[in-house]
């Protein structure tokens, strides 16, 4: 049957000529809605910059701990997951962004070594009710929860198939702590010198085991305790192989068995000595990655006219892998001027990260733009719509924990103790909206708010689809917020074509529909202090399909370095030209695509009472003039509105 071509065509004359408002949400920001005439129906994105550590954080790649300021493209990273496991992955995004000042937080003991971003998204453990949650790092510097527990290791689950006999690894252990191979001699001669008699009954152990023949001689006329023992094994090892990285979870467990036995101690404690950094980083994996709670020190030691460092690795026996905040050793928090003038971070497909800093490895997360949805969810409550939201790096548990807070209001909190599993008291406590509280916002937000389930396995983009589809008939959920872009599962060979299919499929579901949606991207690894369209992290094509683009900035992420003087003063004069001051801003919601009145910048203030975003104050003509005549002087304020960056493309004109 041929197809009808002419259903493609519709007279003009048979469309109709509506003399009424569109619809849309407003924002409660006054000038972004006068910049876009609010959220209209169709696809709304919005920008935000993902980094959040210094450059001297260190991932691990699958065989060494890097900086990662030195990230070469393709290595894997090490993702966290909500079951506390650890995996390999391909990372999905590696930003790099200018900063000059972050915070660090540490402990007295140098077990806890973070160093953050304010917006960062904080991961700890609740040791109440042992799960996994997560808060803005700049709150939890206010108050730190009294349950909050740091993730120092975790369950390895990306384990290799490198074995070797059980008896020559416990061997190389061996002799990696107290061997010795002669420089000159080009064959594996090993020597082995002893004191201790359980130390040399295991070597005599471990080499009948293994089928190596050995010499036992007296050498140190000064000492007969010692024994000398001689013997060829065949390989030479004193430094653990990279290549050990890729073991099997069986040898991992044989090393942690056999470690404290040799360069160490098993008894009080489990601790590791040894003069090579590479070991103790290798030792200090092995542990992290089988649960363990591991650190690593420094000392230094002297011998004869030589002195050098030894690093001290001390594992926890048992499984706690969890250190309190609040404890004898309290956290301290301290202005960190970044040594590159740049902040780092990766994105991963489960919004967590395995990291290390100064030897002592953290769970972090990624950067996130809950303030402004949160924000917007609100408003559009407020304005009788309801709402349906994907928030991809949060437990439907965390996610409720976390919006309940952000509407809350001073005084509406309170302190409930944990007591143990006998009911005992404890010095834990953790701070909750308090029960009036609960129920007024319970009241906003029951029946009006529904949350994508994030705990079922299937977050592709056609589940996503049939979702708001069957809310909006079966809700009546007009309005969704999509956070973020990097959480809906692209398993594509061509990752980029298929976002690019994403966005498509999202923007005519809200369009032919009459919906509203918000999509939240991540920027991409830029050198410019001021974003544009081009700057979104995917494909070139995921930003032609909103109809109004927002970047948000945070005015602390704002460092131009040299040669950018004149970039930073131009977002002052436009802030001045929209009636903003620069100097009395937090951050800034920057709108670069709009089908609206005009692009524009605003800028907003950070509310502590309420954690949300307000509209920053106004000031006067005579203050956006002195503002223009500290950055341009040949030009009057007047004429900046003639000065900004309108949409010339023709998609995009306002008609």
């Amino acid at each position: 049957m041929a197809k009808d071509f002419g259903q493609y065509l519709v007279n003009i004359a048979d469309v109709p000529y509506v003399r009424e408002s569109t619809e849309r949400v407003l924002t409660g920001f006054q000038d972004l809605d006068f910049f876009n005439k609010g959220i209209e129906v169709g696809l709304t994105e919005i920008l935000g910059q993902t980094n959040c550590v210094d450059c001297d954080t260190e991932y691990f790649n699958g065989s060494e701990w890097k900086k990662i300021s030195e990230y070469t493209d393709g290595e894997k990273v090490l993702q966290f997951t909500q079951d506390q496991r650890a995996e390999l992955v391909t990372p999905l995004a590696y930003h790099k962004t200018e900063c000059e000042t972050l915070t660090l937080m540490q402990n007295g003991r140098k077990s806890i070594n973070q160093c953050l971003s304010d917006d960062h998204k904080f991961i700890y453990r609740s040791h109440k009710t042992k799960k996994i949650m997560a808060i803005r790092f700049g709150d939890i510097k206010e108050r730190v929860p009294s349950a909050a527990e740091v993730i120092t290791a975790f369950n390895f689950d990306s384990f290799g198939d490198f074995e070797i006999d059980e008896w020559l690894l416990r061997l190389y252990i061996a002799i990696s702590a107290d061997g010795h191979f002669p420089k000159r001699n080009s064959t594996n001669y090993c020597r082995v010198n002893l004191k201790h008699k359980y130390k040399k009954d295991r070597l005599e152990m471990l080499l009948e085991r293994c089928g190596i023949a050995y010499r036992k001689v007296k050498n140190t006329p000064r000492d007969q305790e010692f024994d000398t023992y001689t013997f060829y094994p065949p390989e030479k090892i004193k430094e653990f192989p990279k290549t050990w990285y890729n073991m099997t979870k069986r040898c991992f467990e044989i090393i942690y068995d056999e470690i404290f036995k040799w360069d160490g101690e098993e008894e009080r404690q489990k601790v590791y000595r040894t003069i090579i950094k590479n070991n103790a980083d290798f030792i200090q994996f092995v542990c992290s990655a089988l649960g363990k709670r591991t650190s690593i020190h420094t000392d230094m030691r002297l011998g004869g006219k030589f002195k050098h460092y030894c690093y001290v690795v001390r594992s926890c026996g048992g499984n706690d892998c969890y250190i309190a905040m609040k404890s004898s050793r309290p956290i301290s928090f301290s202005d960190y001027k970044t040594k590159d003038g740049f902040m780092y971070c990766f994105t991963v497909p489960s919004g967590m990260l395995v990291l290390r800093r100064e030897n002592a490895i953290n769970i972090t997360g990624n950067c996130g733009k809950s303030i402004l949805t949160s924000s917007l969810i609100g408003r559009a409550i407020d304005q009788h719509y309801k709402v349906g939201v994907f928030a991809g790096e949060h437990s439907l548990k965390t996610y409720k924990q976390l919006l309940f807070q952000q509407n809350a209001k001073k005084g509406e909190f309170e302190i409930i103790p944990f007591h143990d599993a006998n009911g005992n008291d404890t010095n834990i406590a953790d701070w909750f909206v308090n029960e009036k509280a609960e129920e007024r916002i319970a009241k906003k937000f029951n029946d009006n708010l529904f949350l994508f389930n994030v705990e079922k396995d299937e977050r592709d983009i056609d589940t996503l689809i049939g979702t708001i589809l069957y809310g909006y008939k079966e809700h009546g959920i007009r309005f969704w917020v999509i956070d973020n872009l990097m959480e809906i599962d692209n398993k594509a060979s061509n990752q980029w074509q298929e976002q690019t299919g994403i966005g498509n499929k999202l923007r005519n579901v809200f369009v032919q529909n009459g919906l509203f949606g918000v999509l939240v991207m991540h920027t991409n690894k830029s050198d410019v202090l001021r974003v544009n369209i081009r700057d979104a992290f995917g494909s070139s094509n995921i930003t032609n399909k909103g109809y109004r683009i927002w970047v948000l900035y945070r005015k602390d992420y704002m460092f131009a370095k040299q040669g950018q003087e004149r970039e930073l003063d131009r977002i002052k004069r436009d802030l001045a030209a929209n009636g903003f001051d620069y100097d009395q801003c937090d951050g800034f919601i920057d709108t670069i695509k709009t089908k609206g009145n005009r692009n524009g910048i605003m800028g907003i203030v950070y509310d502590a009472e309420t954690k949300t975003y307000k509209q920053a104050p106004k000031i006067s003509q005579t203050e956006a003039d002195k503002i223009y005549k500290r950055t341009v002087k040949q030009e009057s304020v007047d004429n900046i509105f003639d000065d900004m960056e309108y949409v010339d493309e023709q998609d995009d004109l306002p008609f």
